[in-house]
């Protein structure tokens, strides 16, 4: 329940800075990981972890360094495509693609790890599978009925004044414009 909750307050509280900053993807990218940064470092410093491990000892070899540079533009990609997914898509959009991207590691889990798959097993992720499929259809009929207000929705009031003054040539209304 608290999962939810959070998750969606997050989404729709990162769509809204987005659409009140107007700041680009990239730096949103940036920022987002300079907060998880200045708040996850006080963490593992009081936590003890660096003196009791030797966390900072790292043998610099090409493979080390390389993997790193790896993971770190991974982690950049899946934040800015997180970021593009909540400007140009829906919260419910977004949750949804954050369910199904479980799916393809539990089907991967199946061959890396030795373990038997059972019937709950199968049928979880065959459930996810037919909830993706139910989404996309849903979508899809969504999107392929058309409606008056789609084309209205991402043009601004100067725009829109201009048509419904078209419209209302010499106090009659047109049939071509429709007042919603």
């Amino acid at each position: 329940g608290a999962n939810v909750v959070s998750a969606s307050y997050y989404v729709l509280a990162v769509r809204y800075e987005m659409k009140k900053s107007k700041l680009s993807d990239f730096t949103l990218v940036y920022y987002n990981n300079f907060v998880t940064v200045s708040l996850l470092a006080p963490t593992l410093l009081f936590s003890g972890l660096p003196t009791e491990t030797p966390l900072f000892y790292v043998p610099l070899s090409l493979k080390y360094i390389s993997l790193w540079l790896i993971n770190g533009i991974c982690g950049f990609l899946i934040t800015l495509s997180s970021f593009w997914v909540i400007r140009h898509t829906s919260a419910t959009t977004y949750s949804m693609l954050g369910a199904l991207s479980k799916v393809p590691l539990s089907i991967l889990g199946w061959f890396i790890f030795p373990k038997p798959m059972t019937f709950f097993t199968i049928s979880m992720v065959s459930l996810g599978l037919l909830a993706a499929v139910a989404y996309s259809w849903q979508k899809h009929a969504k999107i392929s009925t058309p409606s008056p207000m789609r084309n209205m929705k991402n043009r601004s009031d100067a725009d829109l004044t201009a048509l419904e003054a078209d419209a209302f040539k010499g106090g009659e209304r047109s049939k071509s414009f429709a007042v919603v």
